[in-house]
């Protein structure tokens, strides 16, 4: 028996332990001689390596203590940092203040052997401070049964999230619509009652008599109420106008040219409309009815204040699917419409509902909440979409997008009927 230490306190070893200990002197020898289990260990990292830094996922590891030991380079993409300003720091710094709390207490029921869910949604601070959404699946790394650190993916859910609000929206104004049609449809019935017996009351009674007068009031709202069934059935899309090829860029400038002496002088109108954008089906009728309302709505949004309203058209090809802008929106060739205003812009909230019926942020008496309801149900009646880009203080720009079609033939204007005339 062979003896180390101090006298008051020998560690012993058997001969069995010495024979053991030269045995593994000997394997590490050959193991260091040859090389194997280190170019194993080279091999197996740059594998990780080449796998780690395909991933589409931004994917990371922290060790015991939460310091980052290795980032792959979708992350640096992600948050905008260099790898060199990642490695070693704490690993909380790339998250959102207010959910550090709950990830510090994962941290110590993971390491303490505890079962914690691997996945969770939360958001990730970029290097210039922009939140951005993600969904983290992580996985607890081990050595010799001990838990040393934990690696962690990363998705992002911008466009995801993004995706889904749209799809939320297009199905409550699908919702509306059909809400909306089928209280226009019964109030119809109603306001031809009314209408009928004001018109018939009224031949019975003295012309520009006092009740004559009142029951010119009733059939004037009665025919106001009747305009409103109008655009609520526009709306609800259960309305088709006479389609035909069209060149928009014809229609718009007519239509310029009508607004261009309505305009106060403190509004500036510009135009860039490009001839050769292509031609859409569509009603003509449905499509001025359109730009009217868009360009009344610039309008008010800079009255007071004026401004730059801007009317662009042009073509454009939407070729893969992540890159359309919006998902009922399918790959292809498009005619883009927008209008532009410098006005006032608008908060997210009413952003997003500025497309539901009677929801209007003008005065009393100044609108009826339809106009845009109504200009979504005619773009979507054409398959189309249209997109609204808003920040308060910088104004608000409405996009169009109408499928383009490929022969070249189209009408300048709505066909007008001949008026019935007699002869003498």
């Amino acid at each position: 028996m062979l003896s180390l230490g101090d006298t008051q306190n020998p560690v012993r070893f058997t001969a069995r332990d010495v024979e053991q200990g030269l045995v593994l002197a000997h394997q590490i020898a050959q193991i260091v001689e040859n090389g194997t289990l280190f170019r194993q260990i080279v091999q197996l990292q740059e594998q990780y390596q080449v796998v780690t830094e395909t991933l589409h996922d931004a994917v990371f590891v922290v060790d015991r203590e939460g310091r980052m030991v290795f980032v792959n380079g979708a992350l640096e993409r992600l948050l905008g940092y260099r790898r060199e300003e990642l490695l070693g720091q704490e690993g909380l710094r790339i998250y959102t203040p207010e959910v550090i709390p709950e990830l510090l207490a994962r941290r110590r029921a993971v390491f303490s052997g505890q079962s914690v869910s691997p996945y969770l949604q939360t958001q990730l601070v970029s290097k210039d401070g922009r939140r951005i959404p993600v969904e983290l699946s992580t996985a607890t790394m081990h050595l010799a049964g001990q838990p040393t650190g934990r690696i962690v993916a990363a998705r992002d859910l911008t466009v995801r999230l993004q995706l889904e609000a749209a799809l939320r929206q297009s199905q409550t104004l699908q919702a509306l619509g059909t809400l909306a049609g089928g209280v226009a449809h019964d109030f119809n019935n109603i306001l031809a009652v009314i209408l009928g017996y004001t018109e018939l009351t009224l031949r019975t009674v003295p012309e520009h008599s006092v009740t004559w007068k009142r029951l010119q009031h009733i059939l004037t709202a009665g025919e106001r109420a009747r305009d409103v069934v109008r655009q609520m059935l526009a709306f609800s899309r259960q309305t088709v106008g006479q389609r035909q090829p069209l060149h928009l860029h014809l229609l718009v400038r007519e239509v310029l040219s009508l607004l261009r002496a309505a305009l106060p002088e403190t509004i500036i109108l510009r135009q860039a409309l490009d001839a050769d954008a292509g031609t859409v089906l569509a009603d003509a009728t449905q499509m001025h009815q359109v730009l009217v309302n868009l360009c009344t709505n610039a309008e008010h949004a800079m009255r007071g204040t004026g401004g730059v309203l801007e009317i662009r058209l042009d073509a454009v090809e939407c070729l893969s699917e992540h890159a359309l802008p919006h998902p009922d929106l399918r790959p292809g060739a498009y005619v883009r419409l927008s209008v532009r205003d410098t006005g006032h812009g608008m908060e997210a909230s009413i952003r997003e509902r500025i497309f539901e019926p009677f929801f209007t942020t003008k005065e009393v008496g100044e609108g009826t909440g339809l106009g845009l309801a109504v200009v979504h149900g005619i773009v979507a009646e054409h398959g189309g979409v249209i997109t609204v880009d808003s920040t308060p203080g910088q104004g608000t720009t409405c996009t169009i997008y109408l499928p383009r079609r490929a022969d070249p033939q189209a009408s300048t204007a709505p066909v007008e009927e001949p008026v019935p005339g007699g002869h003498a």
